[in-house]
């Protein structure tokens, strides 16, 4: 799970720097297709089948998951690295609260207190009058509501479909729907920008495949924390590439955020194993 918070802190730094010159759109759409086709060359060699059992279902992921995609990036190349990466985080928050609505899975004892305390770390990075520009912010926290949401449809979809199938249809849709609703306004790449788009996409395909190996080696609630090395990463790149420094505020604001999304991610999978035992 380390490897892979090193791998999405460097696909959103490599995100940053070619967010510079290249639409947001053609940096999501190139980094969709280098996932695609690689999830699809697996699928081929383990004989996975391209055919889905709950069809609307894995569009709807597909969907929300092209989403998230395009507000993160937006946000990677408006604000810090460190507030976006943490800022995102908070997704797990918003899957607890979807999957009690929509799953109807009773909340943890301490869910409202530890959410209540992300909401207010958010607010700590999101302030008026500091660095973070208000739009950047609010796209960052748009996608942390949505992959809140694609947390749900996640769980309800992996108890019919192969994970491999899930992140296919996902990446091959944005591929198709960005190409095809922002195709006009791509650009021609030079050669640094065409390395840091490909950069994204493939450090981005290999921290998603170190994510699904550690949830397959190793409980969710010992490896799950361990993703949010990903922040610490992001404030390294940030501060040494992009020269972004956070201000107490944020480090605050950072530091209630992980807490409250740590606390609740583990308390979530030890009431399952309780009430599986």
């Amino acid at each position: 799970m380390l490897g892979a918070g090193l791998g999405f802190a460097m696909m959103v730094a490599f995100v940053k720097a070619a967010a510079t010159s290249v639409p947001v759109p053609q940096i999501v759409c190139i980094r969709s297709a280098v996932t695609a086709l690689t999830v699809s060359l697996l699928m081929l060699f383990q004989g996975i089948p391209f055919r889905g059992q709950n069809t609307p279902l894995l569009f709807l992921r597909a969907l929300l998951g092209s989403i998230a995609m395009g507000l993160s990036f937006y946000s990677t190349s408006v604000i810090p690295l460190v507030d976006m990466s943490v800022i995102i985080k908070t997704s797990v928050l918003f899957t607890a609260i979807f999957a009690a609505l929509w799953l109807q899975e009773r909340p943890t004892r301490n869910l409202l207190l530890y959410s209540l305390l992300g909401f207010i770390g958010i607010a700590l990075i999101i302030k008026p009058t500091g660095n973070v520009l208000a739009l950047g912010g609010l796209a960052a926290l748009g996608a942390a509501v949505v992959m809140g949401l694609i947390g749900v449809v996640i769980r309800k979809l992996q108890q019919t479909e192969h994970s491999y199938m899930i992140v296919f249809v996902y990446t091959a849709t944005a591929t198709v729907g960005y190409g095809l609703f922002f195709g006009s306004s791509f650009t021609k790449l030079d050669h640094a920008e065409l390395f840091y788009v490909l950069g994204a996409g493939v450090v981005g395909t290999i921290a998603q495949l170190l994510f699904t190996l550690a949830y397959k080696y190793g409980t969710a609630s010992e490896v799950s924390p361990f993703l949010y090395s990903e922040t610490l990463f992001a404030a390294l790149f940030g501060a040494l590439y992009f020269q972004e420094f956070p201000d107490l505020l944020t480090v605050l604001g950072a530091m209630l955020t992980i807490i409250s999304g740590i606390t609740i991610a583990r308390g979530s999978r030890e009431k399952k194993a309780l009430e599986s035992a």
